[in-house]
């Protein structure tokens, strides 16, 4: 009986531990938006070595903020029509050059980049 608690705490450890894989289905339908960052000086930060369990650590990092980016869906966006296959757009405006569109098609088995 022991060892059978055993075995089941060990499968359930295992589980609360796995690493979450994003689908399709986790996208928001009205998209998302976050600002977009630059690096401009490293600090003491230093690249993980190759691997898994890596910790990265960006704390003495410096950046500065250079415009935003959007992953939205791709009706309404400028060009879409040129694009019909395109369901998704990636937009980067950066602050000072403009704004630029990626066009995708985003299904439950893949992203297709169409333009």
């Amino acid at each position: 009986m022991q060892l059978f608690f055993t075995l089941i705490g060990t499968f359930v450890a295992s589980a609360l531990c796995a690493q979450v894989t994003i689908t399709h289905g986790m996208l928001d339908p009205q998209g998302t938006s976050s600002a977009m960052y630059l690096i401009t000086d490293l600090g003491s930060t230093t690249e993980p070595s190759d691997g898994a369990n890596q910790t990265w650590d960006f704390t003495s990092v410096t950046a500065s903020e250079i415009g935003t980016m959007d992953f939205i869906p791709a009706a309404g966006t400028p060009y879409a029509a040129n694009y019909p296959a395109a369901n998704w757009t990636f937009k980067q405006t950066i602050t000072g050059l403009g704004t630029d569109y990626a066009f995708l098609t985003v299904n439950t088995s893949n992203i297709i980049m169409v333009a």
